[in-house]
Parts: structure tokens; sequence; C-alpha cells
């Protein structure tokens, strides 16, 4: 006996072996549909109440996604380093680039790129003619960068110009080596320095059972150099790198070629406040975007009745009261305690912009300090108040998980309901099916005796005529 339940509907059995009104001349099957249709009513009420159910918990999924995405935003504005960026920029990149920190002081040099650090590179003084055949003796070689000796042990396992520099590799020296094929059965041994500028300058001594060549520069060691102001009275600034961040306080700077004589580039650091609005405008989209999500769940139609789908519920309404409550409010320890002092403001729907964008800059650029503090104050900045609110309300253990288990047991209570009556309904149906064909072969059995007591009839009519 099959029956279901998934549409609201209940479907009656059409077993092969149900009895038709084949005496009777009933049709038992619509008969039957037509009663189990009156009988499934209450499970077609059953299934809208776990579809109500089901619409609820998809409400309460789609506001935890929307709040996840605000609690991020809001976590960017609530950072200890702040949101407020720095950039520095150079006016010929091909000689200089430069990144900054938000630590990094505004400032505008010139800047002339009169070397560029290298790494010191030796070779032996002249190529030899294999790299695994011929062997240059025993002993120690000894190489010394920046002050550091390492002595490495030369013996007869690795005394070719293959094993000398497998051997250098293995060591702690500060130093790579390699041979290099140069053609015409020549091979030259080289040595690189692990560290740029005048400081990785690399010196080699052997003892005197080594027969090595000696070595000469493949490429001399130099240190990076800059002028910073102009030729009549710059500043000379050396360092070992071409990697520098040491110069300007967060700002780090990056040299690929040497300036052409006599050119000075501009290299500036500003605010950036462009990417300061970027952060603030993505944690207006995530609070505009919930500000959506209230107004079709509050939504309701006085003349249809219809409404959203967690209209008035007590949980969603302190939600919205809360993070209103929060960023409306104050914050912060400094001159700038509220969101319409930097220029952001909220239109007659409830919706944030950044209505005043010169409010706005002018906080990023002049009044810094206040503005983060408006946001990532550790007791009362806005950012860091919502965060601390939201994160709670996410956890395992607020208020939309205590929802959205509420709703999930409404649902599978639903669920056990709707297979009872389902249970119950296989056996009502069984039950008429059974009552059809007793009354079949009741009248079947009628018709029996019938037929025999008209030829009964007929039998004694015939005799005595």
């Amino acid at each position: 006996m099959d029956s279901t339940s998934s549409t609201g509907s209940y479907a009656t059995s059409t077993s092969k072996f149900n009895i038709g009104g084949i005496i009777s001349g009933l049709d038992v099957d619509s008969t039957v549909k037509q009663l189990m249709d009156i009988e499934a009513h209450p499970l077609i009420d059953m299934q809208a109440t776990k579809t109500k159910y089901e619409t609820q918990m998809t409400a309460w999924k789609q506001l935890d996604a929307n709040i996840l995405a605000l609690q991020s935003s809001a976590s960017q504005l609530a950072q200890t380093g702040g949101f407020i960026s720095k950039k520095s920029t150079s006016s010929d990149e091909d000689v200089l680039t430069a990144t900054a920190s938000t630590t990094a002081i505004e400032g505008t040099y010139s800047i002339s790129v009169k070397s560029l650090a290298k790494t010191h590179q030796l070779q032996l003084s002249s190529p030899q003619s294999d790299y695994n055949v011929s062997t240059f003796g025993t002993g120690t070689l000894s190489l010394t960068v920046n002050g550091e000796t390492t002595d490495i042990s030369i013996d007869s396992t690795n005394n070719t110009i293959e094993g000398i520099a497998s051997a250098i590799n293995k060591s702690d020296a500060a130093v790579s080596a390699s041979y290099m094929v140069l053609g015409n059965n020549q091979y030259q041994l080289v040595l690189t320095s692990n560290q740029t500028g005048l400081a990785g300058e690399i010196n080699v001594s052997t003892t005197s059972g080594i027969t090595l060549p000696s070595f000469t520069d493949l490429q001399a060691a130099s240190d990076a150099k800059l002028w910073i102001g102009d030729d009549a009275s710059h500043m000379e600034i050396t360092r070992s790198s071409n990697t520098i961040t040491d110069i300007f306080t967060g700002v780090t700077l990056n040299l690929t070629k040497v300036s052409d004589e006599g050119k000075y580039l501009e290299l500036k650091t500003a605010t950036d406040t462009a990417a300061s609005q970027t952060t603030v405008n993505n944690f207006i989209t995530n609070y505009n975007n919930l500000i959506d999500y209230f107004d079709q769940q509050f939504f309701y139609d006085g003349s249809t009745g219809e409404q959203g789908t967690l209209q008035g519920n007590a949980t969603l309404i302190q939600i919205q009261n809360s993070i209103n409550t929060i960023l409306f409010g104050s914050g912060g320890s400094g001159a700038l305690n509220n969101l319409a002092q930097i220029g952001i403001e909220a239109d007659a729907s409830g919706k944030l912009s950044i209505e005043n964008m010169t409010k706005f800059n002018d906080a990023v650029k002049s009044n810094s300090k206040d503005l983060l503090s408006l946001f990532n104050d550790s007791n009362t900045g806005i950012a860091t108040k919502l965060k601390t609110y939201l994160n709670d309300l996410t956890s395992a253990d607020g208020a939309i998980a205590s929802e959205e288990d509420l709703t999930q047991v409404e649902i599978d209570t639903m669920d056990d309901k709707m297979q009872e009556k389902t249970d119950y309904l296989g056996r009502v149906e069984t039950r008429y099916r059974k009552q059809f064909t007793e009354l079949e072969t009741a009248l079947a059995t009628m018709k029996d005796q019938m037929n025999q007591i008209s030829g009964t009839l007929s039998a004694l009519l015939g005799t005595s005529s």
C-alpha cells in the first residue's frame, strides 16, 4: 500500500489486486479517492505549516549571512592598525618604486639613484678543461663574508670543480657556488655572495695543499647610493640592498635602475583617502543590505494582509534596534564622536552614505587620530562595539542560532505529525477497499442465490403447466 505526503496531498494506492465495482457497478478507485481526499485535508494543512517554518528557517539563514558580512567589514574598521592608508608614489617607476605602511609620514622628496647594490661574484683566474676529472689537491678552503669565516675541508672525495662547488653549498658559508659551461671544453667555478653590497664581499684563502687557481672579480660588490635633495646641497645615503626600509618612516623603497645623469624623481607620501573611502563604503554597503533585509521581513500590507516572513518577530526587532543604537550613538574618545561629524548620514529609508565627502576627507587627512578612535577605540569605538555585539549574535549559543534551533524543532515536529497522518491514511484506505471488496463479495453471493431461486421457480412453474 503506497501513500505520499511530499506535496501536501494524499495519493491513494493503485494496486492491480484492487477489485472494481464488477457487481455493483461502482467506480471503486474514484470513490476511494474522493473519500481519501476528504480524510487528507489535515495533511494538507500540516504541509502548509511545515512550509511556513521552512521559509522562516531560510530567512534566519539569510540574516546570518548578512550579519557575517557586516561583522567582517566592522572588523576592518575596528582593527588596531586602523583603516587609514598611506601611499608612496614615484614619478619614475623605472628607477624606483615605493610602498607605504600606515605609519608613514607625509612628505615629498627629490631623489636620484646614483648606483645600485650589487652582489660580489668571483671566478677562477683561468677556466678549466673539465669539471669532474682534474683535481686540485687537498687542504682547507676558507671563505670570509662580513667578518664571518667558514672553513671547508677539501679532500680526495671533493677536490674537483664539481666537488668543491658541492662542498661550499653544503657548508654554512654565506656563499653559493656553481660551475658554468663556457664551451670548447671550458668550465668555470663561480662564487656568489649571499649578501648584496660591500658588506657581502667574499675573501678566499686556502692552505698550501690546494692548487686551485686564484680568484678574480666577475662582478664587484657595490652599495646602493642615493642623493636626496639636489646637486648643490644633497644628502648622500648608501645601503647594502636595493630594498631599503630605514630612510623614510614606514616607507619601503625598491631600486631597479640608476637615474639618468642629472635626473631626479619625485617621491611623494600622502594619505590614501580613496582607500579609506573604500573600506568605509564596504561597511556602508553591508549595512544597507541589512536594511533591505529588515524591510523585507517587516513588510506588511494592511489592505491585503500580505506580510514579510518574520514580520513582528521580537528577536529580529531587538537585533535591528541594537545595531542602530550602536551605529547612531556616540563613540571614541576624541573630538569626533558620531558618524554625522565625518559626513556619514542616513536617508529617509535608513540607508547610510558618505553625504559630505569634504568632511570625510578632512577627517582622514587632518584628524586621523580622532577618526580612528571613533571607530576602533578599544572600549567605546563604534566598530568595536558593533563587532562585539555581532560576534555574540552569531555565536553557537547566540540569538540567531537559538531561533534556528526553535524553528528546526517545529519542522521536525511537523514531519513526525505528517508521517503519523500518512500512516493513518494508509490504514483508512485499506479499510475502505476491504469494505468495498466485502460489498462486492456479498453482492456476488446474493446474485448467485437469486439465480438459484430463479432457476428453481422456473423449474416449478414448468412442471405445474
